[in-house]
């Protein structure tokens, strides 16, 4: 399985897949709907992913350019991309 940083901006993947966030930093970090841009998760917007921790997640089965936002992030800033192919 795939890991993906908190943080990454800009990233691909593929409908379907299983991935875990991995947060590294040293804030809880919380994913969010960017307006009403469609979700790309299969967790339900609001969840957190505790400092120095991880947590197994997946990408919705419809390919697209999707946009969210994931808080604190500063040096990267919202919204951020995912791309399912």
């Amino acid at each position: 399985m795939a890991e993906v940083g908190v943080c990454k901006d800009n990233w691909n993947g593929v409908k379907n897949e299983q991935f875990t966030w991995n947060n590294s930093t040293g804030n809880d970090v919380t994913f969010t709907q960017d307006g009403n841009n469609p979700w790309p998760f299969t967790l339900a917007s609001g969840f957190t992913v505790n400092a120095h921790s991880k947590l197994d997640c997946g990408l919705v089965g419809v390919a697209g350019r999707y946009c969210y936002n994931s808080n604190p992030c500063p040096s990267l800033g919202n919204p951020k991309t995912v791309v399912i192919g």
